[in-house]
């Protein structure tokens, strides 16, 4: 790939899948439990799904490259790692992370506070100087406006 078809955007999201166990008799092991990778397993049945993804922003491909399963929502401390492995794993390797595409969960909003993304500074710092610019997930900006606007009286 050229270095400007390397250019991507990670997003990331959570959501909830039903419980079930199953045995892999290839890895003699039974999945279905909580295991957040290099964070660890747990023996809680997993009940929500992270996924990571990367897009093209220039050119059209994407490719989900990693997943975790948790008990409940993903932790906001386990999140933040999560997120740091993801952009310094993907800048290792080829892509070129230049934004960071999530929606407005109280968890993300945490990361974010962590990572000091501010009004005047939209962007999450890399350990080398890398920018990565961070937004909204645009349906998720318009639901929650259109719920406010419900809540508070607007017809």
């Amino acid at each position: 790939m050229s270095s400007c078809d390397k250019v991507c955007v990670i997003c990331f999201e959570e959501v909830s899948i039903k419980k079930s166990l199953s045995y892999d008799p290839v890895n003699d092991q039974v999945e279905g439990y909580e295991d957040l990778g290099n964070c660890g397993r747990s023996k809680n049945p997993a009940n929500h799904a992270l996924v990571f993804m990367v897009k093209g922003l220039y050119t059209n491909w994407k490719q989900p490259f990693a997943y975790m399963l948790s008990s409940g929502p993903v932790k906001s401390e386990t999140l933040h790692i999560l997120l740091q492995e993801s952009i310094a794993c993907l800048l290792q390797i080829g892509p070129c992370p230049k934004a960071i595409v999530c929606d407005q969960g109280s968890n993300n909003r945490a990361v974010l506070k962590k990572m000091n993304v501010t009004t005047p500074n939209p962007f999450v710092i890399s350990n080398d100087s890398h920018k990565t610019y961070v937004f909204m997930d645009p349906p998720h900006l318009k639901k929650n406006i259109r719920n406010n606007l419900k809540t508070h009286g607007f017809t």
